[in-house]
């Protein structure tokens, strides 16, 4: 029982060691790292947003400090319809956006055939309003050519 308890204890230790040493530069990095490990249907797209989102994250590191707060901030807001409809549906609630409701409407298709209907729903149900949520008229006209990042990190990411 006593070396039971202690492999017990050393697995804890070591998942908190291990959770400690990630840093994510917003919070829904951290959210969409935990769906994308999860047993949820949502981890499909999770992963793979998760993954793309680490790759706009290198690509950010030699931006200037403003690019980097206003596409993160734009992130936040983006990633954020995809993590509230995660929550809706681990909760039976509605989801809010449509776009979101067939990718969790059966639970027994493909990875693949979830990140099409991922990425479906991520770009047609909630770009546009990720965007306008996110900067100034002003921002936008500054910040829309820096927006290439998004489609090289894209073409990695598929």
């Amino acid at each position: 029982m006593r070396y039971l308890f202690v492999i017990f204890f050393s697995l804890i230790l070591f998942a908190i060691g291990n959770s400690q040493n990630k840093s994510y530069p917003f919070y829904q990095l951290y959210q969409l790292d935990s769906i994308g490990q999860s047993n949820s249907i949502g981890r499909h797209f999770g992963s793979l947003y998760f993954s793309f989102l680490q790759l706009v994250e290198k690509e950010l590191e030699s931006a200037d400090t403003a690019t980097q707060r206003l596409l993160r901030h734009f992130e936040t807001i983006f990633a954020q319809f995809y993590i509230d409809a995660c929550i809706a549906y681990d909760r039976h609630e509605q989801i809010a956006l449509p776009a979101w409701r067939a990718y969790f409407s059966d639970t027994t298709l493909h990875f693949f055939q979830y990140y099409l209907l991922g990425a479906n729903a991520h770009l047609n149900g909630g770009l546009a309003e990720a965007i306008a949520g996110s900067y100034t008229a002003a921002e936008w006209i500054q910040l829309k050519k820096k927006y290439v990042l998004f489609n090289k990190c894209l073409n990695e990411t598929f």
